[in-house]
């Protein structure tokens, strides 16, 4: 963009690189870990079809994101697909 790279050391920018190495990665990488070693990489990797129904909800709770149906429909299609598949995946056995 014609811009040199700069890091901003504001508070606000700093607070929130701080709650995204915590919370986006230490925090997420260890949950993540701990989930694939309960139920194994089959079952766990589903989580990342939900991952953007989450994203969804948050945004609308602090963006007003407006619903569309097509966005419901594309939840009921999602969650339904991950309930058939993870009812019929296999279990981790230990």
């Amino acid at each position: 963009m014609g811009r040199p790279l700069a890091f901003d050391f504001s508070p606000g920018y700093l607070l929130s690189l701080l709650y995204l190495a915590v919370f986006g990665s230490i925090l997420t990488f260890s949950a993540w870990l701990t989930l694939l070693g309960r139920i194994g990489p089959a079952r766990a990797s589903y989580v990342g079809v939900m991952v953007p129904i989450v994203a969804l909800i948050i945004s609308t709770v602090f963006e007003d994101l407006a619903w569309h149906p097509l966005m419901v429909l594309g939840i009921a299609i999602s969650a339904a697909g991950n309930v058939l598949v993870l009812r019929n995946a296999p279990r981790q056995s230990r």
